[in-house]
């Protein structure tokens, strides 16, 4: 067996358009209850797919439905088969606005803004080393970026699911523990219903 390729890694200076990339999407709000937020997100992250090459599905139903961008990257290497399976999510926790009180900005070796640890620079960092490993890429790859991750992905479940059977592995660019730990997997969801009965009081006004 061959022994795999070194990928060097980049000057801080070849980082520029990763950066500039980042920018693009922190400034492109894209909180999860924000369906026009979401929307603008899902055109700006198609065109940047599309800039690196990658053949972007059209907006099929099944797509629109999820609220999800999928492309493929097969330049023809020695392996068929599954593809590697990158899947990101582009919404976030932060209210359109946040950019008012935490704008987009470089402190040092430091970039801030809303999105940024979770997950926008995973998708920035993922598609940068999809780039620079291109050239000794065996197998192809396909990207899935959602936007409900935030709220359990109740839209991109079923999707997420029917990709991940599909793939020979799946790569998930959430940030790391601050020990640089990786995330390995993430505490559970429970959705449920309440019903309740009874005569409606304000506890403050009438605690009787």
């Amino acid at each position: 067996m061959s022994p795999l390729p070194v990928i060097p890694v980049p000057d801080p200076a070849d980082l520029a358009p990763a950066l500039d990339r980042l920018r693009r999407l922190v400034l492109c709000e894209t909180p999860s209850y924000a369906p026009e937020a979401l929307a603008a997100g899902l055109a700006l992250m198609r065109a940047e797919l599309a800039a690196d090459g990658l053949a972007v599905a059209p907006e099929t139903a099944d797509l629109a439905a999820a609220g999800a961008v999928r492309a493929t990257y097969d330049r023809g290497g020695t392996l068929d088969g599954p593809p590697i399976l990158i899947l990101g999510h582009l919404d976030t926790v932060h209210p359109v606005g946040e950019l008012a009180a935490n704008p987009w900005r470089i402190e040092g070796s430091r970039a801030f803004g809303p999105g940024i640890l979770d997950m926008k620079g995973g998708i920035v960092l993922a598609l940068e080393a999809l780039r620079r490993a291109e050239p000794h890429l065996p197998r192809p790859v396909e990207v899935l970026i959602t936007t409900d991750e935030e709220i359990g992905s109740p839209r991109s479940r079923g999707l997420i699911e029917a990709r991940a059977r599909e793939a020979a592995c799946i790569l998930v660019p959430e940030p790391a523990r601050d020990n640089g730990g990786l995330v390995v997997g993430r505490h559970a969801i429970l959705r449920f219903a309440l019903a309740a009965t009874g005569r409606p009081a304000h506890a403050g006004r009438d605690p009787a």
